[in-house]
């Protein structure tokens, strides 16, 4: 068989390849313009956990942050009063389960949910002891990754089987307050989509960068290789002696940055990093924003050399207060009161007028209300037609002709 012949039947065989990929691809695939290699892989909640939460330094950090300061804002749980004023009430049930239980403060319990939540997308408190819809005698926050549901035929969930101790307890679904993160795709649990899911090849890449970066320092040993270029060295031994003798002529913190000269017949070779493994390490801050794209928070907190724009310490807490805690915060919270609404007629407010950060804004608002109210007061004593009042207060103070026509008359 002739060369030209082998390389016709290899074309051949390389289309026929391609034309079979290609008819697979659309199959299998519900768009036709997604790349080849592209699919869907649902991570389970132990690896997430252990391969997120537990190993990657970044992640800790993110999701401990974000709980952290989620348990530094109290919850209000107010009731109408005999007016139907919303009043504070710390006489309920809802509001001894969260501050006074006696196994676990308030603070702490804010921490396992917001952290379990932000892990695996999924948030499980047990209402212990509660028969019957009655009150239960405390809330206990379940390790989400430790968690299976069990589905009726209808595929609705039934109950949880939580593994504790090495031992499987099932534990009724109505006796539980689930609160999950929105996953647009068919789950076949009823689990939500955890962040760490949508973000698991930069998850990956993150975890891979940073062993990478801990076996470059590890075997990085020596710096500099020094060899004997005369051939007089015989043996390790006379190495050995060389190698005390440059130790002690070239060591210690003393003698950094002086010139050493010799007039020994030596070469050196340089044994640092490549430019291949400098430009592994420096790709880690990369990977650093986009998980802290993923959290909602600014990557300024986690010593990202290249971005310092956020000189206003302030302004970077709010934003870490906008949007990486408050979404899931109040969505925990929401579930909470949903579930208590039934029993008492509760409803939760956050107070975050401990905020610093927040407070700002709260008191620029109020300035800017006084400027206003000067401006209308101003406006209205000028001695102008009310027409010519009107007229000031939508071209100068932006007021609908309708809310001026209220203000003046």
């Amino acid at each position: 068989m002739g060369v030209f012949t082998k390389i016709g039947d290899l074309l051949k065989s390389t289309q026929k390849e391609v034309i079979d990929q290609k008819n697979t691809f659309k199959n299998d695939l519900p768009r036709d313009y997604l790349p080849s290699n592209w699919h869907f892989k649902r991570i389970t909640d132990e690896l997430l956990a252990s391969y997120g939460f537990a190993t990657n330094a970044d992640v800790y950090a993110m999701i401990s942050m974000i709980a952290f300061k989620s348990s530094e804002i109290p919850i209000n749980f107010l009731r109408p009063n005999y007016k139907g004023e919303q009043v504070i009430d710390t006489s309920s049930d809802a509001y001894g389960l969260l501050y006074e239980d006696k196994e676990q403060g308030y603070k702490s319990k804010i921490i396992e949910m917001m952290t379990n939540i932000l892990t695996t997308g999924d948030l499980y408190i047990e209402k212990v002891n509660s028969f019957s819809g009655s009150t239960p005698e405390r809330l206990s926050v379940l390790r989400s990754a430790s968690v299976k549901t069990e589905l009726n035929a209808n595929g609705d969930t039934i109950a949880l089987m939580y593994c504790e101790n090495s031992k499987y307890r099932r534990i009724d679904y109505d006796n539980v307050i689930h609160i999950e993160l929105y996953d647009p795709l068919y789950n076949p649990y009823n689990k939500g989509l955890s962040p760490l899911q949508a973000g698991y090849q930069v998850l990956t890449a993150s975890n891979d960068l940073q062993l990478a970066a801990s076996s470059l320092y590890k075997n990085q040993g020596s710096s500099v290789l020094l060899s004997d270029n005369s051939g007089s060295m015989n043996g390790d031994d006379e190495s050995k002696d060389l190698q005390r003798a440059l130790n002690s002529r070239i060591g210690g913190a003393g003698k950094a940055g002086q010139v050493t000269v010799t007039s020994a017949d030596v070469a050196l070779h340089n044994l640092g990093m490549s430019s291949r493994d400098l430009e592994l390490i420096k790709s880690q801050p990369i990977k650093l924003r986009q998980m802290c794209n993923i959290y909602g928070v600014d990557s300024s907190f986690f010593n990202d050399p290249d971005n310092k724009t956020y000189n206003n310490r302030k302004t970077a807490e709010k934003a870490l207060i906008n949007n990486g805690v408050k979404p899931k915060f109040e969505l925990i919270i929401e579930g909470i009161e949903r579930d208590f609404r039934k029993a008492e007629n509760v409803s939760l407010e956050f107070d975050y007028s401990g905020l610093d950060c927040l407070q700002e804004d709260q008191r620029e608002r109020a300035e800017k209300d006084v400027i206003v109210s000067n401006g209308i007061i101003g406006v209205l004593q000028s001695g102008l037609l009310p027409a010519q009042q009107i007229q000031v207060l939508v071209d100068v103070w932006g007021y609908t002709i309708e809310d001026a026509k209220k203000i003046v008359f």
